[in-house]
């Protein structure tokens, strides 16, 4: 049974002084393993299996990524990473990002991710599982387009 989530999603880390650079603000190529951990516990939030989590993760590839800086972060900050299905297409889905410093409440980043399933051995797109799409629908009912 999923339990579908009714608020925003967010995921907080603190950043580690081995995520600064030498100004003492996170680097900026630091911010994309951040995505990637919040992701996850985003797939987790919606109620998907550890093994559906890693099929799911192993079964895209990242087709595009913007990200737009606004403030920097720095050691010891404690960021809010949140993250939404921004569109679901028939073989891939939008993210969206946005992280803050959740002290202060400043917007740190935006960010855009598109992914898209593929089959492992062709590595050619396929469609979205019945049961990924029930529960991003379920959840995000407007982002559901045509591709």
């Amino acid at each position: 049974m999923f339990l579908i989530p009714t608020e925003p999603f967010s995921y907080c880390l603190r950043v580690a002084y081995a995520d600064t650079d030498a100004q003492g603000r996170v680097y900026y190529g630091r911010f994309f393993p951040f995505l990637d951990r919040a992701r996850d516990e985003f797939w987790r939030s919606l109620g998907f299996s550890e093994e559906e989590t890693i099929r799911i993760e192993h079964e895209t590839v990242m087709v595009e990524m913007q990200v737009r800086y606004f403030n920097p972060a720095r050691f010891y900050d404690l960021l809010r990473i949140f993250v939404e299905v921004a569109r679901l297409g028939n073989s891939s889905v939008h993210l969206r990002f946005k992280i803050i410093n959740d002290k202060t409440g400043q917007e740190i980043l935006q960010a855009t991710q598109v992914h898209v399933q593929i089959d492992p051995k062709t590595e050619k797109s396929i469609p979205w599982s019945d049961l990924f799409r029930e529960v991003v629908i379920k959840k995000f009912k407007d982002v559901v387009q045509k591709e």
